[in-house]
């Protein structure tokens, strides 16, 4: 299976049964390979293929159930669910892939250390060349890093569909979530996005020891 069929399946098999007529799922899928092919300068090694891929899969599935449906906002709310829907189940994962942190050890400060070590680092492994990090705050208490370059956030800038991007950006609540859950004190925010036009997107973390929220 191509990366293209397979970030499709991921999107429609979290997809409400009753939203999506079976005959369309094919239609879908050729669109996505079209769009994804449409999107060479993007793919500049090999994550941004498979981000490329994503990219292409939400954008086919959106456009697919607008048709369907007949309403492009009800389609991006379903296939926003969906995706997040398809990311719960491995957010714990992706919390001791993508952080470094320990779930297992209760130790916040241990889980904050983590974060400061490993964001920038495992994210430039991780999502490739098509991403620009840099840190900006770094200290006892918060640690801020930016993201100055998305391929998400270009993508959809390409094929004027920029009203897709928080599509891919509410997943990083989902593993946010997760995180704060194992770590009280531990709490995150993104202040600033690339989506909403902003010069970065940051990804803020700020550790309080007395457990304030």
């Amino acid at each position: 299976m191509t990366a293209v069929a397979s970030a499709v399946d991921w999107i429609l098999s979290s997809l409400e049964s009753s939203l999506l007529e079976p005959a369309r799922k094919a239609a879908i899928q050729q669109e996505a390979v079209r769009i994804a092919r449409g999107a060479t300068s993007l793919t500049v090694d090999v994550p941004s293929k498979r981000h490329v891929s994503l990219c292409a899969a939400v954008l086919a599935a959106v456009e697919g159930l607008t048709r369907q449906l007949g309403n492009r906002p009800d389609a991006l709310a379903a296939v926003g669910d969906a995706l997040v829907r398809a990311s719960e189940a491995g957010a714990a994962e992706y919390v001791e892939e993508r952080l470094g942190v320990e779930l297992d050890n209760p130790d916040v400060r241990a889980a904050f250390d983590a974060i400061k070590r490993n964001f920038i680092h495992r994210g430039e492994l991780r999502f490739g060349e098509a991403f620009r990090y840099a840190c900006e705050q770094n200290d006892e208490m918060q640690y801020t890093a930016r993201i100055e370059t998305c391929l998400f956030d270009a993508f959809f800038r390409q094929v004027d569909a920029d009203d897709l991007t928080p599509l891919i950006c509410r997943l990083d609540i989902v593993w946010a979530d997760e995180l704060v859950r194992r770590f009280p004190t531990l709490q995150f925010d993104r202040p600033t996005t690339l989506a909403d036009g902003n010069d970065a997107c940051r990804f803020r973390f700020t550790q309080d020891p007395m457990g304030r929220s």
